[in-house]
């Protein structure tokens, strides 16, 4: 529906470009709010003679000068609704460079389009990894960014409808081969909304992009980094699925396709989920879940056995060293020696830890539940006669294994026995059967196990060592 003149020239006089400007840099969010949603009527009303492209390059520039001012805000609202403006303008920039590329009939798809240069340019390699995703940023501005983000990457995915046939059919996708459904087909989209989206999500997946991308999983926000990680995936799985079914040449990131550098990030990522801090852990275990997400199919199930291997053997050298630590604790409290003491400090400090190990093999199943590109069984068999289905549940039962043994050492730790009449003298032994009159209290947090543990008095120097090392064990089976 077209605005009436007389209502045009009223939004001239009572309402200015400069005003328009200062509501969206405005303190106030509310104000903000309105001020991006009326842009659109706003300048076509200021230039209504001029063609539907210029109008939209005025706008996109107003959006240029002013959106670096409103993306720290918390209210979920109003990230909601800026972002919903943000999609129409692309939608509309994207029809308006489409519409003139058809009247002038001419092939512009290899210059530099209004929509690339603004998307690319600006909003990714500007906005997002200059301006609001440093180290220290605050938790408003990382939110914004990445939800931004992940709002372009929606934009640039309805440009593929197979692609989002596929993920809102999820796993029956996968099946359809065998139960004789057809997958949906392909539905027009035009040629330079194709072309652009390509150019879009090759700046996406860049060396430059992806990295500030691996940078935000170490921020000091939990949501920060569970959002960042979940947005890389989702690239990867866009990427892969455009040179499959698209035949466009895409690159991921260097470090993620040379052995030298996917081994690199491999040995830092499995450095930091060792670590007994949860952020570090935390870092580390999503990082070796993109390093899953970033290889072939063929891959995947390698690289997942080989993770569980080092779990495994992580969890062996913990339930050692649980034993060990304990037992030189008790010949130390008699021999009263202080270099021995000094040693089990050490020995505690450098114990490996498999938390974080336990959290990436968990993200890496989540990921391939959803997965459109699944894991290739074949790479995993080792024997002409094995199935699929078998293959893939030794691999299950080797997780749940692998599981359970961390649960069982870390009930070994936490579990408080309350014992009444007289002392069991393997009381000190976790891991051993004792005989108890009332049942097991389990304490299932570490942190809690920690907070109790500390609270009480140590009654000599002795004491205080066997609870430094008990403590640091209880961390590190968590």
């Amino acid at each position: 529906m077209k605005t009436s003149r007389i209502l045009q020239k009223l939004l001239v006089e009572l309402i200015p470009l400069s005003l328009l400007k200062m509501a969206m840099i405005h303190s106030k969010s509310s104000i903000r709010l309105v001020g991006f949603s009326t842009t659109n009527a706003i300048v076509s009303s200021h230039f209504f003679s001029s063609s539907n492209y210029l109008i939209i390059r005025k706008e996109v520039d107003l959006w240029i000068s002013t959106l670096p001012y409103a993306c720290k805000c918390n209210e979920k609202e109003y990230v909601f609704k800026i972002l919903q403006h943000l999609t129409d303008l692309l939608q509309r920039v994207a029809i308006a460079e489409n519409e003139m590329i058809q009247s002038e009939q001419k092939n512009s798809l290899k210059s530099r389009s209004l929509l690339t240069s603004f998307v690319c340019d600006f909003l990714i390699l500007d906005l997002f990894c200059k301006q609001a995703s440093y180290p220290g940023t605050a938790q408003e501005k990382e939110q914004f960014i990445l939800s931004l983000l992940r709002c372009i990457v929606a934009f640039i995915s309805a440009s593929y409808p197979y692609y989002v046939a596929i993920q809102s059919q999820g796993q029956k996708s996968q099946r359809a081969g065998n139960t004789g459904k057809k997958l949906p087909t392909k539905r027009r989209v035009s040629e330079f909304q194709v072309s652009a989206s390509n150019k879009i999500l090759r700046v996406l997946l860049s060396e430059n992009t992806f990295s500030t991308l691996i940078s935000l999983q170490n921020s000091m926000w939990d949501r920060t980094r569970s959002t960042a990680s979940a947005l890389s995936c989702d690239l990867l799985h866009l990427g892969f699925y455009v040179k499959k079914y698209e035949n466009e040449e895409i690159t991921f990131p260097k470090y993620l396709r040379s052995s030298k550098g996917r081994n690199s990030l491999y040995a830092r990522s499995l450095h930091l989920a060792s670590s007994p801090r949860q952020r570090e852990s935390d870092t580390g275990a999503r990082i070796l879940s993109i390093l899953y997400s970033s290889s072939l199919p063929i891959e995947r199930g390698p690289f997942l056995k080989d993770l569980l291997n080092v779990l495994e053997k992580r969890l062996h050298i913990m339930q050692q060293s649980l034993g060990v630590v304990h037992s030189n604790v008790s010949s130390n409290m008699k021999n009263k020696s202080y270099e021995k003491e000094k040693k089990i400090e050490v020995e505690t400090a450098n114990l490996p830890l498999a938390h974080g190990l336990i959290q990436a093999v968990c993200l890496s199943v989540e990921y391939a539940k959803e997965d459109s590109f699944p894991v290739d069984l074949n790479a995993l068999s080792t024997k002409d006669s094995e199935t699929k289905e078998s293959v893939l549940l030794e691999l299950y039962e080797k997780i749940i294994k692998v599981c359970c043994d961390s649960i069982k050492t870390s009930l070994a730790v936490v579990a408080d026995l309350k014992r009444s009449g007289t002392q069991n003298n393997n009381a000190d032994e976790p891991g051993k059967s004792q005989s108890c009159s009332t049942p097991l209290n389990v304490n299932t947090g570490a942190i809690g196990a920690n907070a109790v543990f500390a609270s009480i008095k140590s009654i000599s120097k002795d004491d205080e060592v066997k609870r430094t090392s008990i403590q640091r064990i209880i961390v590190s089976v968590w």
